[in-house]
């Protein structure tokens, strides 16, 4: 019996292990979204779905749109519940994520493409809050420029939409390899004859 137990653990701890989620801050979800463990939220890994720079105003329709179904082309994953990151989550992709990318060279599989090249673009990424100073509608925001090392509050001119989602997404998530489950199922087995010969 007590080699039961301890081959019975040995798949528990397998098992275990296989479920156990990455302790990694930022990581690859799938092909369209990277999980960010910090914010609990995902990234586009597109991060310009838009394919250029809107004012404020002008890039909150557009995710409205985007949300709507509208621009399917620009939206490949067909995810419905897009929003811009906030000051604080892009603050932590900025100063987190993008600096140890910098100095460490961290975080390369999550912001590189398959090319090996940043997939940041150069110019300025909303963040909100918004505000409407003039009540018009001509918005105001931050700014954060990865590239220039800047981060600009009370910002009125175009820049790109990073977008990001408080829902997983409906893509499935990358499967564990049928490997694992293969020596999972091999403990199971073992347990199963285990318990057939010591009874």
């Amino acid at each position: 019996m007590t080699r039961l137990l301890s081959v019975t653990g040995g798949a528990v701890l397998l098992l275990s292990l296989m479920v156990m989620p990455s302790q990694a801050a930022l990581e690859v979800f799938n092909q369209d979204f990277l999980w960010d463990n910090t914010n609990g939220i995902y990234w586009s890994r597109d991060t310009d779905l838009n394919g250029r720079t809107l004012n404020g105003g002008p890039t909150l329709s557009w995710i409205d749109e985007l949300n709507a179904g509208a621009h399917p082309a620009n939206n490949p994953s067909g995810h419905s519940a897009w929003r811009l990151p906030s000051y604080d989550e892009m603050w932590v992709m900025y100063n987190d994520y993008y600096s140890a990318y910098l100095n460490d060279h961290a975080y390369a599989d999550e912001l590189e493409d398959s090319s090996g090249d940043l997939i940041i673009l150069s110019g300025g990424y909303w963040a909100t809050p918004f505000e409407d100073p003039w009540g018009i509608g001509f918005l105001s925001g931050w700014e954060f420029n990865f590239l220039a090392s800047q981060v600009i509050p009370n910002d009125f001119g175009g820049n790109f939409a990073w977008l990001v989602t408080d829902i997983e997404p409906a893509s499935v998530h990358t499967p564990i390899p049928g490997s694992l489950w293969l020596v999972a199922s091999g403990f199971m087995g073992l347990v199963a004859w285990r318990r057939r010969v010591d009874h």
